[in-house]
């Protein structure tokens, strides 16, 4: 009777072992397939990362960071980049403009060639942001680089904002949020470089959260 008792006992903890077993293999694989958003570092050389565009008065180009997905994962829905901060790295900075910077918090960076606020990213793909755009023309007075916000005017009510995110000359460290609806934000950093031509220096993209 109590070899029948401690057989039963040792199945019904094998059962429930199993069971448990079963439930954090289940917990694991769904984590795996988890949307995987990161962002690649600026490559001029690569497609998409590094526009030009030729005008008859001036010449624009455009700087775009890929926000990848992790192949064999979920799609992530509703992505979304955002501004946290722009801190100027050099010493001497107009008290204006680093109270402009400071309050730049917040605001929607672009996708490119877009105007949702939001998009999809499929599994093994990427898509692109805008971070900043120079325009260079004859008259170098006249140059300007400028963060590429959604919308540089207003904002979703209707309303203006104060800063329309022009830059510098000069070296700023940008962090921004990645965010989608099925997955936790992340936070990223890197420092752009601006001397007032077309030419603008953008560091190794870091993943500071």
């Amino acid at each position: 009777m109590a070899l029948d008792s401690a057989s039963g006992l040792t199945g019904a903890i094998g059962t429930v072992a199993a069971v448990i077993v079963a439930l954090y293999l289940s917990i694991w694989r769904e984590s795996r397939r988890q949307a995987d958003l990161e962002v690649l570092d600026f490559e001029p050389s690569r497609t998409g990362d590094q526009v030009e565009v030729p005008a008859a008065d001036h010449q624009s180009v455009w700087v775009r960071l890929p926000v990848v997905n992790g192949p064999r994962r979920k799609t992530a829905h509703d992505v979304e980049v955002t501004l946290e901060s722009i801190e100027p790295l050099d010493d001497e900075v107009r008290p204006d403009l680093r109270r402009d910077l400071a309050g730049a918090a917040g605001r929607q960076l672009k996708w490119a060639d877009r105007s949702d606020r939001v998009l999809s990213i499929h599994p093994g793909a990427a898509r692109r942001f805008d971070l900043v755009h120079a325009r260079i023309y004859p008259s170098a007075d006249q140059n300007y680089c400028r963060m590429t916000f959604r919308d540089p005017g207003h904002g979703d009510d209707g309303h203006a904002h104060g800063w329309r995110g022009v830059l510098l000359p000069g070296s700023y460290r940008v962090t921004f949020s990645v965010e989608a609806a099925d997955i936790d934000s992340r936070q990223f950093s890197c420092v752009i470089k601006w001397a007032g031509g077309l030419e603008i220096d953008v560091s190794v993209v870091t993943r500071i959260a």
